[in-house]
């Protein structure tokens, strides 16, 4: 009996873990579809499946302008690798949600070396971009 105790206390207290971890997974797992368009220069349906919290500050035709400067300016993505990702609840001048801050060292054409900041909220039933960052 006490067995059985002992593992559902430990059951209890890896679960939180192991569903973070999925909701980690899940959220790479987006913005790597979302990085993956904006490497297609398919500036437009990046608009269309990020966050309410972009296409309610951000228009369309300003949203593609500005990453086809971008684009012109860095040049063509040669690399990308993630180097952290962190789940969070409170980030700074947003709302109160889900998130997970992913950075990426990426190697472009022109630019060389880059930071990526990626940054996926859970939105109706699914992670989409609400944030992305270079340096």
């Amino acid at each position: 009996m006490k067995k059985i105790h002992i593992m559902m206390l430990v059951a209890c207290l890896i679960s939180p873990l192991g569903w973070a971890d999925d909701k980690q997974q899940a959220a790479e797992k987006a913005a790597a579809q979302w990085l993956s368009l904006l490497d297609q220069k398919e500036y437009a349906q990046t608009w269309q499946d990020a966050s309410v919290i972009i296409r309610q500050q951000v228009k369309v035709n300003d949203w593609v302008q500005s990453f086809s400067q971008l684009h012109q300016q860095f040049g063509r993505m040669q690399s990308r690798r993630l180097q952290s990702a962190h789940y969070t609840s409170d980030l700074p001048d947003a709302p109160a949600g889900e998130y997970v801050v992913l950075q990426y060292h990426t190697v472009y054409e022109k630019k060389g070396p880059a930071i990526e900041t990626v940054t996926p909220t859970f939105e109706k039933g699914q992670w989409r971009v609400s944030g992305y960052y270079i340096k």
